[in-house]
């Protein structure tokens, strides 16, 4: 959820180290009883009573916020033509493996063949 909150440079984020929060929550919580509405409550009143004492996140420029986006993206391509190579892959050895003995890399010819139709 950390890196999606970055990408919008109008939100401000005070990241508070787990350690942090746990001797706080220590001080306030006798009962040692760790819960996730309570820490978020923990977590409110530390960014509250204790701004001045945390450093807050700069944004990151809009250019490297477009190129994380892109290398987001890009990765998804990746995992697409992985997921789609291996299936056509499985396909072929189920019904048809003679023709795997036709391709050197199947992933290689698949990506020449869609670049070179546009």
């Amino acid at each position: 959820m950390f890196t999606r909150c970055r990408k919008y440079d109008f939100l401000v984020l005070f990241p508070v180290n787990p350690a942090t929060l746990a001797k706080y929550r220590e001080a306030f919580t006798p009962s040692h009883v760790k819960a996730d509405p309570t820490d978020a409550e923990i977590a409110l009143e530390l960014l509250i009573h204790h701004r001045d004492k945390l450093k807050a996140l700069r944004p990151q420029s809009a250019s490297m916020r477009t190129l994380e986006r892109l290398v987001e993206q890009r990765r998804r391509l990746v995992g697409d033509k992985n997921r789609i190579t291996n299936r056509l892959t499985s396909a072929l050895k189920q019904y048809f493996p003679q023709a795997l003995d036709c391709f050197d890399d199947i992933a290689w010819r698949i990506a020449r063949n869609c670049s070179s139709s546009t």
